[in-house]
């Protein structure tokens, strides 16, 4: 069953009622329903696509959200929701998380640990604090990581290197330290197919009956903020670590990342020498 109520001036809160457990996909986007998210969503065992974008919904996501096995498309972004992300949420077949604009707080759990289908993770414009975790270079379909506006601290971890398919790293205005790691340019940000021939840069996810959803991702470029998606999102690459508190040098690996179109290292504590790969 699918149920799209989305882009109309629905209020209130959601029924405390358990609703039909053979939904498939429910999007109530763009609205202005407020309230908790109620905890009987996580007993939809068949759900593949909740998207509540845009509403006044609050409280913290419920551990019940622990029970969707089958999630593959999970967007909360731009609601008041609180608290830390469940660490027992990492659905195995989840490939799209968007939860920008939110108020989620506290280090970053294991949550998506186990999610190795994830291919877009969107936290950014929270209040997560701690390291970037290192389970994160194990994501190996991952094509765009955006912690922007958050508290993340401490190094880059350089198993972040590992991850193949990035195309899109948004880690600035956080207080993220160190030195940027050498091994940076392991990662191609290149469009590349996957072993398994799905393409790392998913645009447009398409579930049961035909239906699509498009997925878009806001990175920005010395503050000039765009919103990607459909086939721009294909052709976006980026880097954007400003807003930090990096030192040393700028590796001059760097210099070799040709697939990249914006790279933005302002407003850190860098020294020494622009890597002569630079064309200014």
């Amino acid at each position: 069953m699918l149920l799209y109520l989305d882009h109309n001036l629905f209020g209130g809160n959601l029924p405390d009622r358990d609703g039909p457990n053979y939904l498939s996909e429910l999007d109530i986007s763009h609205n202005n329903i407020s309230g908790a998210l109620p905890s009987w969503l996580g007993n939809l065992s068949s759900l593949q696509s909740l998207v509540m974008r845009n509403n006044h919904l609050e409280g913290s996501i419920p551990s019940e959200f622990c029970q969707l096995h089958h999630l593959k498309y999970l967007d909360l972004s731009e609601n008041d929701i609180q608290g830390s992300i469940p660490s027992c949420f990492s659905p195995q077949d989840l490939e799209h998380v968007l939860l920008q604009k939110n108020r989620l707080e506290g280090p970053m759990t294991n949550a998506f640990s186990n999610s190795t289908s994830l291919v877009t993770l969107d936290i950014t414009d929270n209040h997560l604090n701690g390291g970037i975790p290192e389970w994160f270079g194990g994501l190996s379909y991952l094509n765009a990581l955006l912690l922007k506006g958050n508290q993340f601290e401490g190094q880059i971890p350089v198993q972040l290197c590992q991850l193949k398919n990035l195309n899109i790293m948004d880690f600035s205005l956080n207080s993220l330290s160190g030195s940027i790691p050498s091994c940076i340019d392991n990662i191609t940000f290149k469009r590349e197919s996957n072993s398994n021939g799905r393409n790392s840069e998913v645009e447009l996810i398409e579930f049961g009956y035909d239906v699509l959803v498009e997925l878009e991702v806001e990175f920005t470029t010395k503050f000039w903020y765009e919103t990607y998606k459909g086939i721009v999102l294909e052709l976006m690459s980026g880097i954007d670590l400003s807003c930090n508190k990096l030192v040393g040098n700028i590796p001059p690996e760097i210099g070799d990342l040709s697939g990249i179109r914006a790279l933005n290292l302002s407003h850190n504590y860098l020294n020494g020498q622009i890597p002569p790969a630079f064309q200014i």
